[in-house]
């Protein structure tokens, strides 16, 4: 079986090529398109620094080569990192094979980075897996990881939990050393060698679009479905009366996302609406994310209990932070979407009753650094105006932390504002007033983001 480890001044191919001697297997290394794409078998392995690995390959056009490749391709640590669209490493724009992005991992919870050492994977079923135990031992060496993603088929739990394999049509990616990690590595890689060839489409170059998130707003105060202006209570418009049927509405018309704010907890200090919460999560598929009045360990737990399945924290995180950070350790950073409201970039809490003098660059710097890789970010001047959303705000904040998933909060009016959002790379958006003031006209929604996903 002709096989091929792609040259591209990365470390760690001496060994790769040693353990592929173990198996019987010949190897050439070479960075000539024609070899590679004689090879059966592809490897695409590697330690070093993601930008400078990627003007490599494009100064000699081995990264089409690499996207246009139909055999199995395996990409092994930095190989599978540039398999994804982004990596926070100097803002490296990466292959795009994959949907998803490379962050780093967190300092700040009590780990040292790089991530060094032996650590469980557990793996869907997946060929690549076969005839290995459940959960098995793999060595790891790195410092940046790829989010889990509609591609994950093993993830690993290090602070945070990250992916630790991937496949997306004949690209497989290992974020651990086969090559180090003994009998385990070498059973993955036969399984890789005995791979069959897949049938597959040829490469479209993932478009940000394809992960974004439409989000409907469920704003709660005593009861009822409701909406502010500005974030003023006593500027309210009621819009029904059964938030159950309103959730179901937005299921059928093909939401996938819910996100539940509950304002009279968030003017007490205690989620007063989980009721609510416990009957939209348990007569809906919706994914709901739950805000408001979560201030202590007994009410994130009661959160979750209740079947949010993210909690989406603004005021903990800016006045205990000790306690915030906890959170992020202790349920991971994929459950917890850190809230952050501005005026004039400065943060709102206590359900934008509290004026701080926070910046919120800097606030993120810090948040990002403990390991936050979710955030909504509202523009207060803007929610509920119907004017458009904070566009260049969401830009710079993209430009200043190009890893974080970014989800756009306020002032969208119609669904052109989506595409806008997802072109300068928002994870999603969080609309409101826009569509209760249509609520009969759901579809304009959800049809118009299909369409531009495809």
């Amino acid at each position: 079986m002709k096989t091929a480890i792609i040259k591209y001044n990365a470390g760690n191919i001496q060994s790769v090529l040693n353990a592929l001697e173990r198996l019987g297997v010949e190897a050439i290394l070479t960075d000539d398109p024609a070899e590679i794409r004689a090879a059966e078998r592809v490897i695409f392995p590697g330690v070093g620094e993601a930008s400078t690995a990627m003007k490599y390959l494009r100064e000699r056009g081995v990264d089409e080569v690499i996207r246009s490749l139909t055999q199995p391709v395996l990409g092994i640590c930095l190989g599978m990192q540039l398999l994804g669209e982004h990596s926070e490493e100097n803002d490296t724009e990466c292959l795009g094979i994959v949907p998803a992005r490379v962050q780093k991992l967190p300092n700040g919870l009590g780990l040292k980075v790089p991530h060094m050492g032996w650590n469980s994977v557990q793996s869907i079923d997946n060929k690549l897996f076969i005839n290995l135990p459940e959960n098995p031992f793999f060595y790891f060496v790195h410092s940046y990881a790829m989010e889990l993603n509609e591609a994950t088929i093993a993830k690993t739990e290090y602070g945070i939990p990250f992916t630790s394999a991937v496949q997306w049509q004949n690209f497989y990616g290992v974020q651990f050393h086969p090559e180090k990690s003994a009998e385990a590595g070498e059973q993955l890689l036969r399984n890789f060698l005995n791979l069959q060839t897949p049938e597959v489409t040829p490469f479209k170059k993932v478009s940000p679009l394809v992960a974004f998130n439409t989000i409907p707003a469920m704003d709660l105060m005593n009861g009822h479905c409701v909406r502010l202006r500005q974030g003023d209570f006593a500027q309210q418009t009621k819009y029904s009366s059964d938030p159950l049927e309103v959730a179901k509405q937005f299921e059928e018309a093909g939401f996938q996302r819910l996100h539940m704010v509950d304002l009279d907890g968030a003017k007490t200090g205690k989620p007063q609406h989980l009721h609510i919460l416990q009957k939209v999560a348990a007569e809906t598929s919706l994914t709901i994310d739950f805000s408001g009045g979560i201030k202590t360990d007994a009410d994130i737990k009661a959160v979750f209990e209740a079947g949010a399945a993210i909690a989406a924290i603004g005021s903990v995180a800016v006045k205990n932070k000790p306690l915030f950070f906890k959170w992020l350790q202790q349920y991971g950073a994929e459950k917890i979407l850190l809230g952050v409201d501005v005026r004039d970039e400065r943060l709102a809490i206590s359900g934008w009753l509290e004026q701080t003098e926070i910046g919120l660059f800097e606030f993120l710097e810090e948040m990002t650094r403990a390991g936050v890789r979710q955030v909504f970010c509202t523009d207060i001047g803007r929610d509920g105006l119907l004017t458009g959303p904070s566009t260049q705000l969401y830009r710079r904040v993209l430009a200043q932390f190009p890893g974080l998933r970014l989800i756009a909060s306020g002032g969208a009016s119609r669904p052109s504002d989506l595409a806008e959002l997802a072109e300068i790379g928002c994870a999603g958006a969080i609309v409101g007033k826009a569509i209760y003031e249509d609520i009969d006209n759901l579809a304009a929604w959800t049809g118009s983001l299909r369409e531009l996903q495809t």
